[in-house]
């Protein structure tokens, strides 16, 4: 209760089991600033109701302090500048300070004991991994095992997280699995060929290449088990306009998504929780020794975003947070192969911290897996909330596929 000013939390328990343990799974949105209500259509499915069942778990959903329905929100208006946006919600007397991961992680702490929990099976997806490390942290505890998918991590990812590093990387990726298919080395038998003479003749073009980057992004970060990337490098580079079109009800489908998350999303938590995360760390020489090697179309594309942290108060947040820790918490890591928000070499930097952790790799998946019910991953990760001592069973995991044509 920062300044004597009470913190409202909107709270969700999801209960799709007759006979429920103590210990149930805590869900933490992306973002930072997601809410619970973006999960809304896929509550009452494979992953709410039907993991609540087959685990006999309640699974709490709650939107973080300044997000969704919690008060108070901090909500830029539309249009509206960050300046503007920061100054106002201060000049509300807002404490924006009080807005960090540590202070939600004790918030997860006070929502245990308040529910009369004995411990928590922690979820996070994205921005929610970096909550899940902080509870395991600072309340090791209170922690019964823990799965984080699309991992971020503030020691290990500075400047990472949607850079044109991450997505050369997520590309690279998709590469190397295309090779190890018969089907698409035939069909595509150098896409990383195609990309550089595409780049190349956009160059030669002076053509602005951010338009096909930001497709490459897209169809990296929403791809849901097949990847179409070799399919529209190759359509690009022999100039097939209409095998290239037929891309569009894929793209418009990934781009309705993201922008139905960003309508609910607290622009103003967002910009603080970064700062506060990330800004010691988010500097322009760590941006460069990140992201210097990617191809100068991607870092033309995808520039740096220097986080607007000198508008912001004072950080309380100890330096702990922004340094390595070790935990012998059970903890499960998914990344998507094709993942160039949260790429899976943060997962890797991770994991070693980690004297429990399980690392799986989903082929042919982007940012968002569980979430969309992927039902390989979906029954990996409910087999971990069962019995957190036993590595995984992933024998699961599909082959990608990759699409010679689109109906």
């Amino acid at each position: 209760m920062p300044n004597g000013k009470s913190i409202q939390l909107s709270v969700l328990i999801l209960k799709g089991a007759a006979t429920v343990t103590k210990d149930p799974i805590v869900h933490f949105q992306g973002g930072p600033g997601g809410t619970y209500s973006s999960y809304a259509q896929v509550l009452g499915g494979e992953f709410g109701l039907g993991t609540s069942r087959e685990t006999g778990r309640e699974i709490v959903f709650f939107d973080q302090r300044g997000t969704g329905a919690s008060k108070p929100a901090l909500m830029c208006k539309d249009n509206e500048e960050v300046p503007a946006c920061l100054s106002r919600l201060k000049a509300a007397n807002i404490d924006l300070a009080a807005y960090n991961s540590e202070e939600s992680a004790r918030d997860v702490e006070m929502l245990r004991t308040a529910l009369g929990y004995e411990k928590l099976n922690l979820y996070g997806q994205s921005y929610g991994t970096i909550l899940a490390q902080t509870v395991m942290r600072l309340f090791p505890g209170s922690v019964r095992s823990a799965m984080i998918e699309g991992v971020s991590s503030v020691p290990f990812d500075a400047q990472l997280p949607g850079s044109p590093k991450a997505l050369e990387s997520a590309l690279g990726r998709v590469f190397e699995e295309c090779a190890a298919d018969a089907a698409c080395k035939a069909a595509y038998p150098s896409p990383a060929k195609d990309l550089d003479d595409i780049l190349l003749a956009l160059s030669q073009a002076k053509v602005d290449p951010s338009g096909f980057v930001g497709v490459l992004s897209t169809l990296t970060q929403f791809s849901q088990g097949k990847s179409y990337i070799p399919y529209m490098l190759r359509a690009a580079a022999t100039n097939n306009e209409a095998k290239f079109n037929a891309l569009g009800p894929i793209l418009e489908e990934a781009e309705g998504y993201q922008a139905a998350v960003q309508q609910t999303l607290a622009l103003g938590a967002l910009i603080v929780v970064n700062c506060y995360d990330y800004g010691p760390l988010a500097t322009t020489a760590r941006w460069n020794a990140v992201n210097g090697s990617a191809r100068p179309a991607f870092r033309a594309a995808i520039p740096e975003q220097p986080l607007p942290c000198d508008l912001l108060p004072t950080s309380r947040v100890s330096d702990a947070h922004r340094s390595p820790f070790a935990s012998s918490i059970p903890t499960l890591l998914i990344s998507g192969s094709a993942d160039s928000n949260t790429p899976k070499e943060t997962a890797d930097a991770l994991a070693p911290s980690l004297s429990k952790a399980y690392k799986v790799v989903v082929p042919g998946w982007g940012h968002v897996i569980l979430g969309f019910s992927e039902p390989c991953s979906t029954s990996i990760f409910r087999e971990f909330v069962k019995d957190p001592s036993r590595a995984p069973n992933t024998s699961c995991l599909a082959k990608t596929r990759f699409p010679t044509t689109i109906p």
